[in-house]
């Protein structure tokens, strides 16, 4: 997978995936279309943390695609400090985004990865792995995953099945 050329090494790695009775065309179609926007549910979790975010100018949509395998692979990334109640967003232009590694801050990558797994059927993976470049803040970061990993997962779960609806037309 392109993520793992682009994070080998990580201090954090959640996966989810999902199988979806359609082909992968549409599947793929569906995945790349997808923002944390096009969900209220997940909306509504994050509007706090938002406005936060917002007031130091840092909007949360910020997730420049990095690389790209078309049909099969797309990786997101984003860097900050993600423990902060803003997440303290930096602005990095994509080609710098692999070679960021400041120390106090933490790098993400998420992905979309698709295989045909037979007629009309995919299964599509999503990982997100964090790398955090600073003793004391892989301490904080390791506090806040505790605190919102479970709703992490949630949101990735509620992507997977929002491109899955969006795959067969629902």
């Amino acid at each position: 997978m392109l993520i793992d050329n682009l994070m080998p090494v990580y201090d954090l790695i959640i996966r989810h995936e999902r199988v979806i009775a359609a082909p992968q065309r549409r599947v793929w179609q569906a995945a790349r279309a997808m923002t944390i926007r096009k969900l209220l549910r997940v909306r509504v979790l994050l509007w706090i943390r938002e406005i936060f975010s917002r007031l130091n100018g840092q909007p949360l949509e910020t997730f420049p695609v990095v690389a790209e395998k078309e049909g099969t692979e797309v990786v997101m990334a984003i860097c900050g400090k993600f423990w902060a109640i803003s997440g303290n967003i930096v602005n990095v232009p994509v080609e710098v985004i692999p070679l960021y590694q400041a120390k106090g801050y933490a790098k993400a990558y998420w992905n979309f990865h698709l295989e045909s797994i037979g007629v009309g059927q995919t299964r599509i993976v999503s990982e997100t792995r964090v790398q955090v470049y600073g003793k004391q803040e892989l301490k904080r970061f390791r506090l806040y995953w505790a605190l919102v990993g479970p709703g992490a997962g949630w949101i990735r779960s509620e992507i997977l099945k929002a491109i899955e609806r969006e795959s067969l037309g629902r």
